[in-house]
């Protein structure tokens, strides 16, 4: 499974939030670890680590929404701070997935857009 596929199976369980502090809703990553089955507490725990095991793009450098951040932290930013749905996320993360699997590589994007 794909992280972008993860985050639109994820966003059907639950409404968005933004920076959840419940469990009756989730932000992007929340919503790709619901999808994958990775339990967390929204106060409590890492799930930021077995995530990034099972989507180690997550740690690619991405241009976009600020220079030189980790996908993970796009990511964030993009639904905190931006107010992204967890669909636009999700599209613009495919889009870089796209993007890597076309040059059958781990190379960064020089810029990750929308």
């Amino acid at each position: 499974m794909r992280l972008s596929e993860a985050i639109r199976l994820g966003a059907m369980l639950k409404p968005q939030g933004r920076n959840p502090r419940t469990l009756d809703i989730s932000c992007a990553l929340f919503a790709a670890a619901d999808a994958v089955g990775i339990h967390y507490s929204a106060l409590y725990g890492d799930f930021y680590n077995p995530l990034k095991k099972i989507f180690p793009i997550l740690n690619r450098i991405v241009e976009y929404p600020n220079p030189a951040s980790s996908l993970m932290d796009a990511i964030w930013n993009l639904n905190d701070g931006s107010a992204w749905t967890r669909e636009q996320i999700a599209d613009w993360v495919e889009g870089i997935e796209d993007a890597r699997d076309a040059t059958g590589s781990e190379k960064e994007l020089e810029h990750a857009t929308r």
